[in-house]
This record gives C-alpha cells, structure tokens and sequence, in this order.
C-alpha cells in the first residue's frame, strides 16, 4: 500500500511540476496585453513615416537663403541628399530616430530590417552580373543631417487605424511571443476593413512590436 502511495504522490509532483512548467509558456490575455499593444501601435506612426512616409522635413535646396549650405556644408552629397531641417524636425539624429524606433519595434526586427535601408544602404545582385543597390536614407557628416532626395513616401494610402475593441490573442501565442488579431482600415479607405495579426515580442525592458503596422 505505501509504495502504491508514493507511486501516487511521485505522479501528482510529476504533473504539478509539468502544469507549472507550462503555466510559465502560456501566452497572456488580452486584458494583460491590450494597453502595451495601443501603446505601441500608436507610437509606431512617427515611426513608420520617418522610414516609410513622407520623412523628415528638409531645407529647401532652391531657396536663396540656404544656397551657401547647399554649396559648402553638402558638396559631396548636394544632388542626393537634403539637409534635415533639424529646428522643426521630430528627430534630430540618426540616434534619435534609433533611440524612439527601439521603444516601439523589436531589435531583430529594426536591425535586419529598418535600420539597413535607413542607415547602411544595401546591394543585391541583379539580373546577369548587375547590381542592384540604395543608399542609405539618412546619413550624418559632420554637424549635418542628412536625408536622401529619393526617400519616397510609400504611406499615400494613410495610416492604418486598428480597432482595439476586435483585439484577439491568436496562436501559436506564448508568454514571450504573442499574435495579436484585430480589424483594421486605412485612413483612405474606412470602408474597407482588413484582418491583421501583429506580433509582438518580449524584450528585456517590456513587449516591443516584431511585425510592421503600416
């Protein structure tokens, strides 16, 4: 009888420990995420449109009062790049644009992703032995910032506005990966509602956006 006993209590230990183990990988609920991913989402307009929108503004290259700084402090970059207008500009850095970009997108995704194109450049093979390159959005050279004349605004259709009352958490959600699902329109077109499922990761310092929102 004893040792039937400690069969039996070893099995409960055993699925207690298993449950607890599982209880550490469940994803949360959507009350326990739904203020982060507002948050977030709301937060990551600004973002989009410095790396996807219409940018940062820039001083006019053809207006007289800023021909000097054209001609002197942009010699090598006059005919690609714009000087960033950094008194009216909501960042006035490439460490700006990172520090703000790196409270709302995850780390993988910004340094696989927007940070290449933003601040590296890229070059991919073409067809044949060509090459197919870009260089970067924003550069910095000296006391100068800098944002290239092809940044092109790829936001024309609007923002798109997510409703925070359709939020559903989707699998396959864990306590540090989550899939969030919510009905969502550009501010173009209202009438057009889409399905969209946004993920989103757990960072060392809280839940960051690991997929893009544009």
């Amino acid at each position: 009888m004893n040792k039937i006993f400690c069969l039996s209590l070893a099995i409960c230990m055993c699925l207690c420990a298993a449950g607890a183990i599982a209880g550490c990988g469940r994803a949360p609920r959507v009350g326990d995420i739904r203020a982060d991913v507002i948050a977030l989402v709301e937060a990551s307009y600004e973002i989009n449109e410095v790396f996807f929108g219409a940018g940062l503004p820039v001083l006019d290259r053809t207006a007289e009062e800023y021909a000097d700084l054209y001609a002197y402090y942009a010699p090598s970059t006059a005919n690609t790049y714009d000087i960033v207008d950094v008194a009216h500009a909501k960042f006035g850095s490439i460490q700006a644009i990172k520090a703000a970009a790196a409270r709302v997108y995850s780390t993988d995704l910004l340094e696989s992703n927007l940070y290449v194109n933003a601040f590296t450049g890229y070059a991919v093979s073409g067809i044949g032995s060509s090459v197919v390159a870009s260089d970067p959005l924003y550069v910095e050279d000296g006391d100068y910032f800098y944002q290239s004349v092809s940044h092109r605004n790829y936001l024309t259709h609007g923002m798109k506005i997510f409703d925070y009352d359709t939020m559903k958490i989707a699998p396959p959600s864990t306590a540090n990966a989550v899939y969030v699902t919510m009905n969502a329109w550009y501010a173009s077109d209202p009438a057009t509602v889409l399905s969209e499922r946004v993920r989103l990761v757990r960072e060392s310092d809280g839940w960051r956006l690991d997929s893009l929102t544009v």
